[in-house]
């Protein structure tokens, strides 16, 4: 059974990264392009986009608030958080390298086909707002904290998990957009 590990410091280097990549990947493309899909069952990048903003404001809206107003804590650690078990193996089904292709819920797929650039603005807001929630969470509360899944409210995942599963996701969803745009 996969446990994950990543540091505070790895999970800051991928938010980053992922910023960096969604600016170089629609940085120079039109809307039409954005929209375009490589078929009718496939998803369009917007159609990506707006996918990984949907699942990333259902879980924000639980983050700790109290973490939210805290300060900075000054140096990430650079110790590896890893994932308890059940939580590993279904994070890792989220990741990039998974062959596992999962039925999302119509409530988290785009109700429009034709979406504006615009919304990459708000996916970029969200990165920023899970770097603002990592670089105020000690080490310890990566465990102790939980944030429940707006898509199975019976799943609680640690703050950790949230982060690992958040960044595999995504990281998983741009490809399919880079994907979209290169077909």
């Amino acid at each position: 059974m996969p446990k994950l590990k990543m540091s505070q410091t790895q999970m800051l280097n991928e938010f980053l990264s992922i910023k960096e990549e969604t600016d170089k990947l629609f940085g120079g493309i039109s809307e039409e392009q954005f929209n375009k899909k490589p078929n009718e069952e496939r998803w369009s990048s917007a159609e990506c986009i707006a996918h990984l903003n949907l699942i990333a404001h259902g879980y924000t809206k639980y983050f700790p608030i109290e973490l939210n107003t805290r300060k900075e804590i000054g140096n990430l650690s650079d110790k590896q958080y890893q994932t308890r078990i059940l939580a590993g193996l279904f994070i890792s089904k989220m990741m990039p390298d998974s062959k596992l292709k999962l039925h999302t819920p119509s409530e988290y797929q785009a109700a429009e086909s034709e979406l504006p650039k615009s919304i990459i603005v708000d996916f970029q807001t969200i990165q920023d707002q899970f770097i603002h929630l990592l670089k105020r969470t000690e080490y310890d509360e990566l465990k102790s904290r939980t944030v429940r899944s707006p898509v199975a409210s019976f799943l609680k995942f640690q703050l950790g998990e949230l982060f690992i599963l958040h960044i595999g996701h995504q990281k998983r969803h741009l490809i399919q957009a880079k994907n979209a745009i290169n077909f």
